[in-house]
């Protein structure tokens, strides 16, 4: 009898206890042409250029993506690198818990600001900014990010809608160089492993599947008392 209460017991705990939904991972060490694009984010004075390249040695380990920005003069540029394909749908596929990226950078041999940013229903969202200053490869990660921390560079009080109410997110980082002195040369830099996680929410376990459960284990009593 106390081991029938127990596996009773045992189910129901087993069953009303959360189901953590896979993450979702995103990541591109090749940087095809055709897998990237680049959408406007923050530009703003004079303007200037921002090209990319995929280049076939001197990543971590091999290929990756070299970006140049050129200032036609005082000002910024700032855009928004898009990996097609790379889209989470918080309506299908759960609401979103938290965002885990990383990237590896170095300056070849310039800096720019860079980091990850999304898009969701054309409103372009980034993170704070890190500018790495190292002639190496180094990986920088952003941790346990939730849409808080994703803003509209216009309006930081706007972020993304994380909810199952969601609109679908593009995935991609953004990059920027300013001068408030004036026009630059062409500045590279490199970006290379880009790596975007996405973790659901939690989901409870239906009441459904606790009848079930129960069902089970008073048919076993039955069984055995029979």
């Amino acid at each position: 009898m106390n081991k029938i209460r127990m596996a009773v017991l045992w189910a129901v705990l087993a069953i009303a206890s959360p189901v953590f939904g896979n993450a979702i991972a995103f990541y591109d060490g090749s940087f095809n042409a055709g897998d990237w694009d680049v959408l406007e984010l923050n530009t703003w004075g004079a303007g200037g250029s921002f090209v990319t390249s995929q280049e076939i040695t001197g990543g971590n380990p091999s290929k990756f993506m070299k970006i140049g920005i050129r200032l036609d003069g005082a000002g910024q540029v700032s855009k928004f690198c898009r990996r097609i394909g790379a889209v989470y749908d918080p309506g299908s596929q759960g609401a979103i818990a938290s965002i885990d990226y990383s990237e590896d950078d170095i300056m070849l041999p310039n800096k720019a600001a860079t980091g990850p940013a999304i898009r969701q229903d054309g409103v372009i969202y980034r993170t704070n900014a890190v500018i790495p200053q190292e002639n190496e490869w180094t990986t920088y990660a952003w941790v346990g990010l939730t849409e808080v921390d994703f803003r509209e560079p216009a309006d930081t009080a706007s972020h993304p809608d994380f909810s199952p109410s969601g609109l679908p997110i593009e995935l991609g980082f953004f990059h920027a160089n300013s001068n408030p002195g004036g026009s630059s040369p062409w500045l590279y830099s490199g970006i290379d492993n880009w790596s975007f996680t996405v973790h659901p929410v939690p989901e409870p376990a239906t009441m459904s599947l606790l009848s079930l459960g129960g069902l089970a284990m008073l048919r076993r009593r039955k069984s055995v008392r029979g």
